[in-house]
């Protein structure tokens, strides 16, 4: 496979014992990770900054679940799969019939592969939350 020319310069110019280095992601490509970090990360600190809550679902004995919980204030929720970019989930697969079993119950879930999928999404659900607490407010 490729190597990012800075990841490369970062470990061989610098002092690193590369006998101890592991560089590792499931969702993402190592140009991606140096030029927008890891989605995980930009997710959560994105939910985080507009006042939610953004929580590694992980459900023991149930494979397929989506990999985030979002909660916001106003009773705002919302299920998200993360996915490398380019990638979606398998029809007929345990992903999709989690998906569709959330979407049965009336929750939101949504599946993100991007940075910009990622801050899209906060932004409507954070709207979402601050007028639904702006009518509770009022009621």
């Amino acid at each position: 496979g490729e190597v990012c020319p800075t990841l490369a310069a970062a470990i061989t110019e610098t002092d690193i014992d590369t006998r101890f280095a592991n560089l590792i992601s499931d969702d993402t490509h190592p140009h991606t990770l140096v030029a927008n970090g890891h989605l995980d990360y930009i997710l959560r600190k994105a939910v985080e900054d507009e006042g939610g809550v953004c929580l590694k679902w992980t459900c023991p004995g149930h494979r397929g679940v989506p990999d985030r919980m979002i909660l916001f204030p106003g009773g705002i929720i919302a299920f998200v799969e993360l996915k490398r970019p380019g990638a979606k989930v398998k029809a007929g697969g345990l992903q999709e019939w989690w998906r569709m079993k959330i979407l049965s119950f009336g929750f939101p879930c949504y599946e993100i592969s991007t940075a910009g999928d990622a801050r899209h999404l906060v932004d409507f659900l954070s709207t979402r939350s601050f007028i639904q607490t702006a009518q509770d407010d009022a009621d």
